[in-house]
C-alpha cells in the first residue's frame, strides 16, 4: 500500500493531453506565469511541484504553452504546460 511508505516517490510521467492543476501568479497587465502544478501518479496520489524556471512561452491561437523546469527528488525535469484560454484548462503538452 503506497500510503504506508513515507518514502514513496511518484513515477513521474508526462502523458500528453492529461489535465493538471496549476497555480499561477498574475501581473497587473493581465499576463500570468505558472508557479506550481499538481499531478497524480500511478497510485492516484497527488503530488505538487514548484516550478523553478520558465524556459520559454509560446502563443498559439487560443493557447499559451509554457516550457517549465522543476526539481523533483533532486532531479531536474522539464514539462510543457499549455493553457487553453477558451476552455480555461491546463493540460500537459
Amino acid at each position: 500500500m503506497p500510503f504506508l511508505s513515507p518514502d514513496h516517490k511518484p513515477l513521474i510521467h508526462h502523458p500528453s493531453g492529461k489535465a493538471v492543476e496549476v497555480l499561477v501568479s498574475f501581473k497587473p497587465n493581465g499576463e500570468f506565469i505558472p508557479q506550481y502544478f499538481r499531478v497524480e501518479d500511478d497510485y492516484e496520489e497527488r503530488f505538487t511541484f514548484k516550478i523553478s524556471d520558465i524556459s520559454s512561452i509560446k502563443d498559439r491561437r487560443g493557447v499559451k504553452v509554457f516550457e517549465c523546469v522543476y526539481l523533483a527528488y533532486g532531479q531536474r525535469n522539464v514539462i510543457l504546460l499549455s493553457f487553453d484560454i477558451m476552455r480555461c484548462l491546463w493540460v500537459i503538452e
